[in-house]
């Protein structure tokens, strides 16, 4: 069984594409060195990953379907926590930079739980049988909603950026974004920005 061991002092290169083995409050809690909180997760990777190096040189690399132990702080736990809590989850995990408004450069988590875990489950059983991801009558991945989830998923970064409040007012306006994105076309009203 592999380690990834996810603090801010060590980057994620890529989003981590995974899925939850057990449910978030089956995981292990236990204090590091410095007394702070570490969480273990049971994943399971959907997407190939390596990890930018760390201070040694070593990288992280797990294969698809490869299970693994996610070490993690108290605030990657909680931004898990937000987004799913259920065993067979298909989360992805990225980190990202963003600047205060007071000017200060920080890092935080975003965590995005898959519209469609069985569409993407199917395409990753395909891809390990060596298939295009359709098995026993099953549909193929919607690869539209798939292009608009990663769409939408930007425009959600850049309103975190911008430090926009997470309501209603805000879900809307990426929704508006996110389909100006993907039509080229204007809705009925003009799109603020």
């Amino acid at each position: 069984m592999a380690f990834l061991y996810l603090k801010k002092a060590h980057h994620l290169n890529k989003p981590l594409f995974v899925e939850m083995m057990t449910a978030l409050t089956d995981s292990e809690h236990s204090t590091d060195q410095w007394d702070n909180d570490v969480y273990s997760l049971n994943l399971k990777a959907i997407e190939p990953y390596e990890s930018a190096p760390m201070k040694d040189g070593n990288t992280y690399n797990f294969n698809i379907g490869q299970e693994f132990i996610l070490n993690c702080s108290t605030a990657l736990y909680n931004a898990i926590g937000k987004c799913t809590t259920k065993e067979g989850s298909i989360i992805r995990i990225v980190m990202v930079e963003y600047t205060t408004d007071k000017g200060e450069n920080r890092t935080g988590w975003d965590v995005i739980l898959s519209d469609n875990t069985s569409d993407v489950k199917s395409a990753v059983q395909g891809a390990l049988n060596g298939s295009n991801g359709q098995s026993n009558g099953s549909s193929a991945p919607n690869w539209d909603k798939i292009a608009e989830g990663k769409v939408r998923h930007g425009v959600c970064i850049e309103a975190f950026r911008k430090g926009l409040a997470l309501d209603n007012s805000t879900a809307n306006l990426i929704n508006d974004w996110t389909q100006f994105i993907m039509t080229g076309e204007l809705q009925e009203e003009e799109i603020p920005f």
